[in-house]
């Protein structure tokens, strides 16, 4: 049997699409899990609704506490054999759990993965179609970084999971991030697989773009702290496989080249409430810190703009920074034109 958990919060308009998409699965022994957190708009009466009608749906309610202690709450009580996620306002295709379910089978000592549908309201496209079409079909543990670099592997409903693997290991959600736990979950359970990957290039499951905060409008009091977590866990995962940190530790510091200047532009925010001037040595101690330097050092000419190289080989935050605005703004001035 399979537990599929779905953290519930004030999604009344598309929870019952979602729960349909996952009553229409092809395989049927399943037990769905919906994990009512703290919702105000009458979702919670709605799970009880279909539990009532569909003695393989469980409710559990619990007070507001984030996504991940839905999902941590979901494995205390999950019965199935293997766990698989779906988020309330995403659908799901009627082949999603068998799919998944064969290539386990198939595949023992692999983590199965499929691709999967951007949604909007408006259209949906898949998700970075050409360069998955490259993907292999069987992906060697030491590739993980791949898979993340294509939006694969950082992301807990394209996948399925072994229970007895998650309990063994005490693997859970972390709740002290709001961003990155779930790559760090899918880390921790890769951590005990042997065999790598099994990738389907088939989309199977629908991502509801838009419907939550994005990195660029969302403010994060301790971004920088955030993104330290989530890199050293990757790169202790890279450093215990033999070769992996070897082939792509260069990738990995372009990564997280780009995940601090995410951290700078988070520090700007109208929605930080701090100095202008405090705003300015946070960033440039970030700058300067051991992490970006080796950054710094190895991001090439190529992967960002010319003049933001420059800035970047100044050393120098105030000269970045000031490259950083001009050549945005020369963009958008040559798009406008």
């Amino acid at each position: 049997m399979i537990s599929i958990i779905v953290p519930v919060y004030n999604c009344v308009h598309s929870l019952a699409r979602c729960i349909g998409s996952i009553q229409g699965q092809t395989l049927t022994d399943w037990e769905l899990l919906l994990i009512d957190d703290g919702a105000t708009d009458g979702s919670d009466a709605l799970c009880d609704q279909f539990a009532s009608s569909d003695n393989r749906v469980r409710v559990l309610h619990k007070s507001n506490g984030g996504v991940s202690s839905a999902r941590n709450m979901g494995l205390d009580y999950a019965k199935g054999e293997y766990v698989m996620f779906c988020d309330s306002d995403d659908r799901v295709e009627p082949e999603w759990c068998e799919q998944l379910y064969l290539a386990e089978v198939k595949n023992p000592g692999r983590l199965p993965i499929c691709n999967y549908y951007r949604s909007t309201s408006d259209h949906e496209i898949i998700n970075r179609k050409e360069q998955c079409e490259k993907v292999e079909e069987r992906v060697v543990k030491a590739d993980f970084f791949s898979l993340n670099h294509y939006e694969l592997l950082g992301i807990p409903w394209n996948k399925i999971f072994i229970r007895s693997i998650l309990e063994e290991n005490h693997i859970r959600f972390r709740l002290d991030l709001p961003l990155g736990e779930d790559l760090i979950f899918n880390l921790d359970y890769l951590h005990y697989l042997t065999g790598g990957f099994i990738f389907m290039n088939k989309p199977l499951y629908h991502y509801a773009v838009g419907n939550t905060n994005s990195l660029s409008s969302k403010y994060y009091p301790d971004l920088a702290g955030i993104y330290r977590k989530v890199y050293m866990r990757i790169k202790d995962e890279l450093c215990s496989i033999p070769g992996a940190y070897e082939k792509w530790g260069l990738e990995y510091e372009y990564s997280y080249y780009f995940a601090f200047d995410r951290v700078f532009r988070n520090t700007w925010s109208k929605k930080n409430k701090i100095t202008w001037l405090h705003k300015w040595q946070y960033n440039a101690c970030q700058f300067h810190s051991k992490e970006f330097q080796k950054c710094r050092k190895a991001i090439p000419k190529h992967y960002i703009n010319g003049l933001q190289f420059y800035g970047l080989q100044s050393n120098s935050f105030l000269i970045y920074w000031i490259t950083v605005v001009v050549s945005e703004t020369l963009s958008r001035f040559r798009h406008h034109k």
